[in-house]
């Protein structure tokens, strides 16, 4: 065999891993692109239905805590407030 058969093989084998070697780093920035994109989707399916849940219970005149880095504040819906109070109106100039 002689040294130009030898270099060739040499080169062709070389070429055959570098393309093995980048097909690999393809598919792998493919799956964790593909991974964090399912993630992302569920992290917002996530926060709209955190955000639908609490909506529907302030709606109904319900207090909803909400906690954040061990802080915790309670929500409640100012409709509901204006309701008592008018409610609250009408009972005192029943009084009267």
């Amino acid at each position: 065999m002689n040294k130009l058969k030898l270099a060739f093989i040499i080169v062709l084998i070389l070429f055959i891993l570098s393309i093995g070697y980048i097909g690999i780093n393809v598919y792998n920035k493919y799956q964790t692109n593909k991974d964090n994109d399912i993630y992302s989707k569920g992290a917002i399916f996530g926060y709209g239905q955190a955000i639908e849940q609490v909506y529907t219970e302030v709606t109904q005149c319900k207090e909803v805590p909400i906690t954040f880095n061990n802080k915790t504040i309670t929500i409640f819906s100012i409709d509901c407030l204006k309701d008592v109070y008018q409610q609250n109106e009408g009972n005192q100039k029943l009084k009267k």
